[in-house]
This record gives structure tokens, C-alpha cells and sequence, in this order.
């Protein structure tokens, strides 16, 4: 079955996972999602984990330069 954003659930399960396994993010709220709810709040927790990842490359891009 493909959900909204071409995600399978196994997929997104995995996601979840890596997400905590990884990042450390809290995935209690996405507890009981599926389908299209877990897809966008999968959508947004990547893009947070994204744009912290991208400002610590910047601020150690920067002490470099110093």
C-alpha cells in the first residue's frame, strides 16, 4: 500500500526508528499515526532534524574560519 508522500508503512515505521535510534528526536507524539498523519509529522521532524543539522555545520564552518 503507498501513502501520501510514497511512503509504505514499513518504511515510515523505519523512519520513525532511525529518527530516535539517530537523532534522538522524540517520536512519543507520533504514536498511533498512520497513514497520512505520521507522513506529515515524519515530513516535519525530518525537516527539523535537517535545518539543526545544517546550523551546526554552519557554526563549525565558522569557528574554522576564526
Amino acid at each position: 500500500m503507498t501513502l501520501p508522500l510514497g511512503r509504505s508503512q514499513e518504511e515510515m515505521q523505519l523512519t520513525l526508528q532511525r529518527l530516535a535510534d539517530v537523532f534522538g528526536v522524540d517520536t512519543t507524539p507520533a504514536q498511533g499515526l498512520a497513514g497520512g498523519e505520521l507522513a506529515a509529522w515524519l515530513e516535519q521532524a525530518e525537516d527539523q532534524v535537517f535545518h539543526g543539522e545544517l546550523a551546526e555545520l554552519q557554526r563549525q564552518r565558522q569557528e574554522g574560519t576564526k
